[in-house]
């Protein structure tokens, strides 16, 4: 009767031993998710300041040659550009379909003024399939410093495909699939079919663009250009400036009157 208790306890042991390495390993495959999204990320975000900063270099080099000398702002002269939320709003198709797909894709802002480029944390849809959704919210605050008086800032919506791969059988608490489960864990020659998400596409790519600039600012909704799938077309951004400076507001009072 000892021996018998003592097997029993040793056996639930083991399956205690082989539940928590699976939980780890489901719990490692969605770091690696997330690790995977942010290297993506961190690529298209130095990809586009190395090509900022080499245009910024031509530029410079342009005025070199036909010697022109660059203008000089004085601080008075240098303003700020602040977006504190951007909504942006998916395409019909893809909000019926995210029920019964097993895809879905991560978004990343990303915003331009000159040589300064800034980028929105990643955000997926795959924890929000189990409803419908139909936009994406960034509510990061994204600030430039020392814009000339003529701000332009051009924010870009990125996708990256992502698919899941659900594990067959864990809801099913049965012995039998406890122990085929064990057996393709610990087998050196098979791969464990484990839930997540997996990055499916090699990058981030461009779906939508928008320029702003001072006439933009408050909440307003925008089309964007260049539309791609999954995208519907229309973005809303809160945003705000710094006041012009007193002498270009003097002189933008002179020409109206």
């Amino acid at each position: 009767m000892v021996c018998v208790r003592g097997m029993v306890c040793c056996v639930g042991g083991v399956w205690c031993v082989v539940l928590r390495v699976i939980w780890c390993v489901y719990v490692w495959c969605g770091v690696v998710c997330v690790w995977l999204l942010c290297a993506h990320r961190e690529l298209l975000l130095c990809r586009e300041r190395h090509a900022s900063l080499h245009r910024e270099l031509e530029r410079v080099k342009m005025l070199h040659v036909i010697k022109k000398k660059l203008p000089d702002l004085s601080g008075t002269m240098q303003g700020s550009y602040e977006v504190s939320s951007i909504i942006v709003y998916l395409n019909r198709n893809f909000c019926i379909r995210n029920l019964d797909e097993g895809n879905s894709y991560a978004f990343v802002a990303l915003l331009k003024a000159a040589e300064q480029v800034y980028a929105t944390e990643a955000i997926t849809l795959m924890d929000t399939r189990v409803m419908r959704v139909s936009s994406v919210k960034f509510i990061e605050h994204i600030r430039f410093a020392s814009l000339p008086p003529d701000m332009i800032i051009t924010l870009e919506i990125y996708a990256l495909k992502v698919s899941e791969a659900r594990a067959k059988g864990v809801e099913d608490r049965s012995c039998a699939k406890l122990r085929n489960k064990a057996r393709s864990l610990l087998s050196p020659l098979r791969k464990p079919n484990v839930d997540g998400s997996v990055v499916s596409s090699s990058e981030f790519t461009l779906c939508g663009n928008v320029v702003l600039n001072r006439e933009t600012v408050g909440t307003q909704r925008f089309y964007l250009n260049n539309v791609v799938y999954p995208l519907e077309g229309t973005i809303e951004i809160r945003s705000a400036c710094s006041a012009l400076p007193p002498i270009i507001e003097t002189d933008v009072v002179w020409c109206v009157v």
